[in-house]
């Protein structure tokens, strides 16, 4: 069963992957776009809402990080991934929906792994538009415009995620294994004084039996 602090991070989660999706809508249909929107832009986003819809009904195994947990992190990253190269890079509207794996990661899981997804994610609209763009008119260059301030500061939102979840201590499997040790220590010391409880009053009855036996003896 969740806590409040479990329960108000889950929230967090869901609440940023909603408004990022709509967010996405909102860019992808009201922002001025140099083509007339595609069937494939249509069907991208539809997918893209039928999985948000998914993943915000879907519980959240706070305390089962195993490999199921690491599938679902990692096909999060890839559909992130996607998002990213069928949508023109950094013009992207998904932009802000790609960060999701990234908190997602800096909140179930270490810094490392965290610090892994950011790079990626960064890594991959610096490459599109550095190593494809020259070989596709999808992808503008990266000096053109405003796309390389843009791309700096998705890279560092990326980067900043992991550290801030770091050092606010928001990991949640941080906390639970804090609470897990702190439980077994209260274990410990009710066995430890449930322990040294018997074994005294062991004694005293001892104690007393020795005490009533000598008096009657005499």
């Amino acid at each position: 069963m969740e806590t409040g602090y479990e329960l108000r991070l889950h929230r967090f989660l869901i609440g940023y992957r909603f408004a990022a999706f709509w967010l996405a809508v909102i860019l992808i249909q009201v922002v001025p776009r140099p083509e007339f929107l595609g069937q494939q832009d249509y069907i991208i986003l539809t997918l893209v809402g039928v999985y948000t819809l998914l993943k915000v009904l879907s519980p959240m195994r706070w305390r089962e990080t195993g490999s199921e947990t690491y599938i679902l992190l990692a096909g999060d990253l890839i559909l992130a991934l996607i998002l990213i190269l069928f949508t023109n890079g950094i013009d992207s509207g998904y932009l802000l929906y790609s960060l999701t794996p990234i908190i997602t990661a800096a909140v179930l899981m270490g810094f490392r792994i965290s610090l892994g997804v950011a790079s990626i994610t960064a890594g991959v609209p610096l490459i599109s538009h550095l190593v494809i763009s020259p070989f596709t008119d999808q992808y503008a260059w990266i000096m053109d415009g405003n796309r390389l301030p843009v791309l700096l500061l998705y890279s560092a939102l990326a980067f900043l995620m992991p550290v801030l979840a770091s050092r606010t201590n928001l990991n949640i499997r941080r906390v639970i294994e804090m609470d897990a040790v702190q439980e077994e220590r209260q274990r410990i010391r009710r066995e430890v004084h449930d322990g040294v409880a018997q074994a005294l009053n062991y004694l005293n009855t001892q104690k007393y039996t020795e005490g009533t036996f000598a008096y009657v003896k005499l």
